[in-house]
């Protein structure tokens, strides 16, 4: 009913709108929220101090459960970029946290070697 009205042209602007965007796909709300979690990590990484990995990790799952389910069903599902973004920023605080503990462990060590055979 609603494409013959279409196709007729008879249906009004609005109505027409409202149908139009019904049929839109909508971002993916897996890739919205991996996009916020990436960056609560760096917030929680760079204020707060506190090396966990835990966030980004999330981050990373939360961007390839999108890029899943965006491929699986692109018609009704948007967000591609989103979820790259989220698995993106998820990868690079890791890497950052990883060298972060790497140098200051590295640090430790040269620290701990000067004093005791220094």
């Amino acid at each position: 009913m609603i494409a013959t009205l279409l196709e007729r042209k008879e249906m009004p602007i609005e109505v027409a709108d409202a149908v139009a965007a019904r049929r839109a796909p909508r971002t993916s709300r897996w890739a919205v929220a991996g996009v916020v979690v990436a960056f609560a990590s760096f917030v929680i990484w760079g204020v707060l101090s506190l090396a966990t990995p835990l966030p980004a990790v999330i981050a990373v799952v939360f961007g390839l459960i999108a890029k899943m389910r965006i491929r699986r069903n692109p018609q009704r599902i948007a967000g591609r970029t989103w979820a790259g973004i989220a698995i993106v920023g998820g990868f690079l605080n890791l890497l950052l946290l990883t060298g972060l503990l790497y140098f200051s462990k590295a640090a430790d060590r040269e620290r701990y070697q000067y004093a005791n055979f220094g």
